[in-house]
């Protein structure tokens, strides 16, 4: 009988590179989604980085309604902003509204260091597997360490279940409710993402339950 020789799996790397990490918490770093496939050679770091299609129109659609109405000393930003909370612990934002007057010197190649008004998130984007926790405990830790930092509202959406999560400095109780119901961002500002969605002439598919 021929002997049928099993084809080598591909090997990862012990060593991985600081452009992985997405974020750090407590000293330990979070990595990217999809860093294994890299590590193997099967993708290389830049398929990884960026956001689906999905994700990357409804932080643009967020972006470009919240600039139309937001008061003039605030600033929406995104492009995976830094946030440096303290030593060990620096975080990325989808979204986040700050007042310009509190940021400093803008031309700085630093991480922001001041805690933005409002943050939103738009998905998980780090690899559970690695950090050992599930994505409930991870939403859970990331939205406390930035209110503890002082951040007044983080909105989380998540686009697989078309959930929405909002959690508050002021109130211990989190909100949770699908893309039709209406966020409230601040200033009588408030959209629903469905409303975004559809404004663009997208349909927004029904999610199986």
């Amino acid at each position: 009988m021929e002997a049928v020789l099993e084809k080598p799996k591909p090997r990862i790397s012990n060593k991985i590179p600081k452009h992985l990490i997405y974020e750090e918490m407590d000293g330990v770093p979070l990595y990217r989604k999809g860093y294994k496939d890299v590590l193997s050679g099967i993708k290389t770091a830049e398929e990884i980085m960026g956001s689906s299609k999905l994700q990357s129109f409804i932080i643009s659609f967020i972006i470009k309604y919240l600039n139309r109405f937001l008061p003039n000393q605030y600033e929406a930003v995104s492009s995976e902003s830094g946030l440096h909370l303290a030593i060990g612990n620096n975080l990325s934002t989808d979204i986040a509204i700050y007042n310009i007057h509190e940021v400093g010197n803008i031309f700085e190649p630093v991480y922001f260091n001041t805690p933005p008004k409002i943050v939103f998130e738009v998905d998980v984007k780090i690899d559970l597997t690695k950090s050992k926790t599930t994505e409930s405990e991870y939403i859970t830790r990331k939205t406390k360490k930035l209110l503890k930092f002082g951040v007044e509202k983080v909105i989380w959406i998540l686009t697989s279940s078309q959930t929405i999560i909002i959690a508050e400095a002021n109130q211990t109780a989190w909100k949770m409710f699908d893309f039709s119901g209406k966020i409230d961002v601040m200033n009588n500002i408030s959209f629903s993402i469905k409303q975004l969605i559809e404004e663009r002439g997208f349909l927004l598919p029904t999610v199986e339950i």
